[in-house]
């Protein structure tokens, strides 16, 4: 353990534009770092620091595509650290733990419904040739949730959504993550996902995939019976973020 978790290589020359944290030499398996530490280092910010003179580890997971950010928050928090045990503090413990307590994801912003639902859910909209190959799109709404239909050349996808509120559900939409990241998420992977409406004709559909740093944002627009849907995620390894724009005409379904 002792040698997996020393410098066994110089890594300072072949990053020197590179934050300090990745110039610190490499072991086995692990990064070198500052303050005498070393790291597990998973992409887009999933951490386990160890900082032995310290006496410290801290895990972290977290979707960034800066993870100096997630490391310098450690660091800053080291001059702090003491071997004597804190003085109670009930009352600040009390507003942390309400605080842990009621730490949730934030909902896209928007109105929850629109005018143009009923006349959405009657129609299926037959897209131009795109690169991802997708043929077909359609939105059925119903009280408390939506679903979104997708169809290609390898089957149809769906994709459900709680109206203002998150649901979750399993997915393939987003296996066709490779135009972002190559190992993406997995067919039938474990989403939760919430809808708003951002205008009277724009759906915005955001989606967390469960247990990865993955979330999307699906944006519908619906203008005179034809479609254009743009799709983003969060964090990508030099990818695009975005998809190419789907254009489609709508008819009934």
């Amino acid at each position: 353990m002792e040698k997996a978790t020393s410098k066994q290589v110089e890594n300072d020359r072949f990053a020197p534009n590179s934050n300090a944290d990745w110039r610190q030499g490499y072991g086995y398996q692990f990064w070198q770092g500052s303050h005498g530490s070393y790291r597990a280092d998973g992409a887009f910010g999933q951490f386990c620091i160890v900082v032995p003179g310290s006496d410290l580890v801290v895990a972290i997971t977290a979707a960034l595509n800066d993870t100096q950010k997630a490391l310098d928050r450690v660091w800053h928090l080291l001059p702090s650290l003491s071997e004597q045990p804190l003085p109670a503090d009930l009352a600040r413990n009390k507003a942390l733990t309400i605080q842990m307590g009621g730490l949730t994801l934030p909902l896209p912003a928007g109105e929850p419904r629109s005018q143009q639902e009923p006349a959405l859910s009657a129609r299926k909209f037959r897209l131009e040739g795109n690169t991802l190959g997708v043929r077909d799109v359609w939105v059925e709404f119903e009280e408390n949730r939506l679903v979104l239909t997708m169809v290609d050349k390898h089957g149809t996808h769906r994709l459900e959504a709680g109206r203002a509120l998150w649901r979750e559900s399993f997915c393939d939409i987003f296996p066709k993550a490779e135009l972002f990241y190559p190992k993406a998420p997995v067919a039938n992977a474990r989403v939760r996902a919430a809808f708003l409406w951002t205008g009277p004709q724009t759906l915005v559909i955001t989606a967390r995939l469960i247990e990865t740093p993955f979330a999307y944002t699906l944006t519908l627009g619906f203008e005179e019976g034809r479609l254009h849907l743009d799709g983003q995620v969060n964090v990508t390894l030099g990818a695009p973020a975005t998809w190419p724009r789907l254009l489609g005409v709508g008819r009934k379904r």
